[in-house]
């Protein structure tokens, strides 16, 4: 078993598709599959179900997969400790991140780490909270920046917090609510459609909670993953939003905002895998974010 037959099952894996990982890993398609014939002879099984249209793990994939993800990660801490040591910062880091990322600026966070590390290789994958707490379950993820969630899908992730959020209401300039002073009672919006992301993320279940606890029942009017459009949305009119205050301070099409009675705050989290081996490069990194946020 080589490390090149794991690293091309890993690929093939996450792309579930030959062709598309054979160009990620810049190789030709026929090197892929034939490292991975190999690997599944060695090993006696087989590892992904082939069909024209589709390919799939199967269950002895699956645990393969699992445990190569773990081996390679191994391997390349190996390379950049030895990086290290000459005095260098070197390898790949992945990272995880909801977007937005609080007051954190992401393209600031990660061009800065890019000039003080130029030879450290970044991936990012943004997704919600839970999602990003599976890849970093996985091994897909060295770190990743999510909310807090009360009920943690898995027992070995691990982290601290960076800073906490305050979720605000946003209403369009002439809406009845926007006029008063002071925080707005949560129970006051129980007679106005909301405007809300989509079911799944953890914002979402966080303002759910809250307007419960409050007794109201929220009518939605409409959904979005994107909070620059819940806020076009909200102050044309259309709704009543609640959204992180760090996400509003930038400028955009007029609002008012409102805190809430009792204020409604959210942690957000830099997360890691317990127990799992970091490299030189995810441990600059994990600094570098705690820096950041200590500015923000």
């Amino acid at each position: 078993m080589e490390l090149r037959q794991l690293r091309y099952f890993g690929a093939v894996a996450g792309a579930l598709h030959f062709t598309r990982a054979a160009e990620d890993l810049h190789v030709a398609q026929s090197a892929v599959s034939h490292q991975i014939v190999k690997l599944e002879n060695e090993l006696g099984v087989e590892l992904l179900s082939r069909s024209p249209r589709r390919v799939e793990l199967t269950a002895a994939g699956e645990l393969v997969l699992a445990r190569a993800r773990r081996i390679l990660g191994e391997a390349e801490a190996i390379e950049s400790e030895v990086a290290e040591l000459q005095g260098l910062v070197r390898g790949r880091v992945a990272l995880g991140g909801m977007v937005p990322l609080g007051p954190l600026d992401l393209a600031e966070l990660l061009g800065s780490f890019h000039r003080r590390h130029p030879g450290v290789e970044i991936k990012l994958v943004e997704a919600t909270t839970r999602e990003l707490h599976t890849l970093v379950h996985r091994d897909e993820l060295d770190l990743a920046v999510s909310l807090e969630i009360p009920d943690e899908l898995y027992d070995d992730i691990d982290g601290e917090r960076l800073f906490r959020e305050e979720l605000v209401a946003v209403l369009p300039t002439d809406h009845p609510l926007a006029g008063a002073r002071g925080p707005l009672r949560t129970a006051a919006l129980a007679q106005h459609e909301f405007i809300g992301f989509y079911p799944g993320s953890a914002t979402r279940e966080a303002i759910d909670a809250r307007l419960a606890a409050a007794g109201v029942s929220p009518r939605l009017a409409f959904e979005s993953s994107a909070v620059d459009v819940v806020r076009r949305l909200a102050s044309h009119g259309l709704g009543v939003a609640i959204l992180p205050r760090s996400t509003i301070e930038d400028g955009g099409p007029p609002i008012v905002t409102r805190s809430l009675q009792p204020r409604l705050l959210c942690g957000i989290r830099l997360v890691w895998r317990r127990g799992r081996s970091r490299s030189p490069a995810a441990n600059a990194l994990l600094e570098h974010v705690r820096a950041a946020a200590a500015q923000a």
